[in-house]
């Protein structure tokens, strides 16, 4: 039984951590940006492009 709330301590450690990180993330882009991201903003804002492939350089 004791591994079960060893388990659960570590999983809402990790969850707090990230949670703290997410809106620390949150409050230093709402700060350098003087706005505050919707959710859609702040998803393509975490889907960052992938590289233009050489193929695609050459042609712009």
């Amino acid at each position: 039984m004791e591994w079960l709330v060893g388990i659960v301590a570590i999983i809402g450690t990790f969850s707090m951590v990230l949670f703290v990180m997410m809106v620390g993330i949150r409050a230093s882009h709402s700060i350098e940006h003087d706005e505050v991201f919707d959710q859609t903003d702040w998803d393509e804002h975490l889907l960052h492009m992938p590289r233009p492939t050489r193929f695609e350089q050459e042609n712009k």
